[in-house]
């Protein structure tokens, strides 16, 4: 009995000093945060919510910041936005490292003893309810609200809750890492969550206290037991950050209410989703996170919702109400990337200059896809197809730009104005020649499917009036050329002095161009390629790595050009030097050496690296050993020293 007393009192000791260990260093990093701005503090304060462990995505974190509007809007004039401004907020609790990220992720998560920290600031305001929690009564002052699915039906004997703005809804409980399915309260089905849901937000007016009328940011993404939009979605009607699950099978029209509406998200398990038809009306929507851009092509009229900036596809159909052209006139906050298909059915340029694409700033990729026409239309479409594209014209600031199934025989005039172009994609086109301009910024140009081109010119004409020829792509880096049949030229690879990958497939006309005495020497064929030798892949040889005889040697020849090799390796027109003969007789060849060549023996001294001069060394030993009064000692070494030096 002694010893088991003895044992627990060791136990309860140490988890005394583990606790007194945490309470230190929770009270340390509240100090830090108590020094943040408040800007920063209320964001920061605003994570406490989320499960310990928690790994977080920036963009859809800052999206909630700004929905609740903790993110200060940004002056007009200069194209910064309010998420931009919110990505600084981040940055900047990066940079105090209250955020970490997660190796080999974009992920990022905070340390265990921080978000107890954070968990401490204000837990009346910002509370969390899973089955750990030793009180789950929510504060009727709470602000910010997070509750697993087990603990969800407790809401409904809240009272208050009028000044709640979030409620985020977790599977898990991830504070010891117990998956919610294992809890004893775990066995309820996806439909009573969703009734529980219904009656927390209820359809009709009159039944509603509202105890959710306030909430800003609803985010139900993190759970698997919903299974349809909550019935009374549409009377949020402050609602602006709505995060649904993937288990849903639609979004129900409810949701097209929502008119301060800013982010939606939601990822369909499902290809065969349709959304609702009144999409339109969230004028105020810029995040429309749907995982497949091809969901938002089925939106008719999305012009209304102009302050949209995620990517977007976009289908022509001008038969059709709110699918022709001018409906991408008016989204010029546009900032990832515009799919526009189904060109074939724009008639004009006049009707294709009404998407308006020369004025979204900030777009940076824009796919053109045309669809995919019989030889014979596609001989009668080559002009119109030239036409419709010169139509297109992008603002200069472009740097993604695909083309796919043109059929017009030479490129736009205003494909030479992009600049900042650092990848190009042609794919099923019938171009005969490339003769595209400097492009400056490219690194990548990819050409699949071109049956008509023959050639790839290299020189433009004058670039600065000066009589040279100007360059194609000095930055180019990466070439990839697959079933180009007719391909007979690349002249346009051999000033692409950055070039280190080139993939060739299906172009046996131009494949003898492919050896090292002809085209690149730079670049090494890779035998490895699987399908070799009808598949072609062409790489840079990386600089092995310096060895210490080898070092030396690219020292002494650094900034020199270098020798063509042989077939075996060995230069040619300079002859090997012998090596140098061994060490033999303490040094004495090596002096008999130095004096055929000219040049005086080195004394021993100067060949064991000594170069001091004695007397400094006698100098200095004579003060050390005058400070300890070793004469005798001292005079043995000045012996010692001559004997040696004799």
């Amino acid at each position: 009995m002694k010893s088991t007393s003895k044992k627990e009192r060791s136990l309860l000791k140490n988890i005394t000093i583990e606790r007194r260990i945490e309470e230190v260093l929770v009270k340390d990093h509240l100090s830090s945060f108590e020094v943040l701005p408040s800007h920063l503090q209320r964001c920061f304060a605003f994570c406490s919510i989320f499960p310990k462990g928690w790994r977080f995505e920036v963009e859809k974190l800052t999206r909630m910041w700004t929905a609740l509007g903790f993110v200060e809007a940004p002056p007009r004039k200069g194209g910064r936005t309010v998420d931009h401004v919110a990505k600084e907020y981040f940055d900047a609790l990066v940079e105090r490292s209250l955020f970490q990220q997660v190796v080999g992720t974009s992920y990022y998560e905070m340390h265990e003893h921080i978000h107890s920290m954070i968990r401490m600031v204000c837990p009346s305001y910002y509370h969390r309810i899973d089955r750990r929690s030793s009180d789950t009564t929510v504060p009727a002052t709470v602000g910010h609200l997070s509750v697993t699915t087990e603990c969800l039906g407790q809401l409904q004997a809240a009272v208050g809750l009028r000044k709640l703005r979030t409620l985020l809804v977790f599977d898990k409980d991830d504070e010891d890492g117990a998956d919610a399915a294992t809890s004893s309260s775990a066995s309820s089905s996806s439909i009573s969550t969703d009734e529980i849901l219904n009656k927390l937000i209820p359809q009709e007016k009159k039944d509603r206290e509202n105890k959710f009328k306030g909430v800003r940011v609803l985010d139900l993404s993190n759970t698997t037991r919903i299974t349809a939009v909550p019935s009374g979605i549409g009377e949020l009607e402050h609602l602006r950050y709505l995060g649904l699950p993937s288990t849903i099978g639609c979004l129900g029209n409810d949701v097209t209410k929502l008119l301060p509406l800013q982010t939606l998200s939601v990822i369909f398990s499902s290809d065969d989703v349709r959304l609702p038809e009144d999409m339109r009306r969230l004028i105020n929507l810029r995040h429309l996170d749907m995982g497949k851009e091809k969901y938002i092509a089925q939106i008719a009229g999305i012009g209304s919702i102009k302050m949209l900036q995620d990517s977007v596809e976009f289908h022509a159909r001008r038969m059709e109400q709110g699918h022709d052209m001018r409906e991408l006139e008016g989204l010029n906050s546009l900032r990832r990337k515009l799919t526009i298909k189904c060109l074939d059915k724009v008639e004009s340029r006049n009707e294709a200059e009404s998407a308006g694409l020369r004025a979204k700033v900030h777009l940076k990729t824009l796919e053109l896809k045309w669809g995919r026409r019989s030889d014979g239309a596609a001989r009668g479409s080559a002009q119109s197809d030239l036409e419709v594209l010169e139509g297109l014209r992008p603002h200069a600031n472009l740097e993604d730009l695909k083309v796919q199934n043109y059929v017009g025989t030479k490129s736009p005039s205003w494909l030479v104005s992009l600049e900042k172009l650092r990848c190009l994609q042609l794919i099923n086109c019938r171009l005969d020649r490339l003769s595209l301009g400097a492009f400056p910024s490219l690194r990548t140009m990819v050409l699949t499917d071109m049956a008509e081109l023959v050639a790839w010119e290299g020189v433009t004409g004058d670039g600065d009036g000066s009589g040279s020829a100007m360059v194609l792509f000095p930055n180019l880096r990466k070439v990839e050329i697959v079933r180009c049949p007719n391909l007979r030229s690349l002249d346009g690879l051999l000033c692409c002095r950055l070039l280190n990958h080139l993939h060739v497939e299906g172009c046996p006309v131009v494949k003898g161009e492919f050896r090292r005495s002809k085209f690149r020497p730079d670049l090494r064929l890779n035998d490895n390629t699987p399908d070799w030798p009808h598949e072609l892949s062409f790489v840079k040889d990386e600089e092995p790595p310096p060895s210490r005889a080898g070092g030396q040697m690219r020292d002494r020849l650094a900034g020199q050009p270098l020798t063509p090799l042989t077939a075996g390796g060995q230069m040619r027109d300079r002859p090997l030097q012998p090596p140098t003969p061994p060490h033999r007789e303490g040094g004495q060849m090596r002096d008999r050496q130095g004096q055929a060549d000219g040049l005086p023996s080195p004394s021993r001294r100067q060949r064991n690296g000594v170069d001091t001069p004695p007397w400094v060394l006698l100098i200095i030993i004579a003060l050390i050993m005058w400070y300890y009064s070793n004469l005798l000692v001292l005079l043995i070494i000045i012996v010692v020293w001559h004997g040696t030096n004799r």
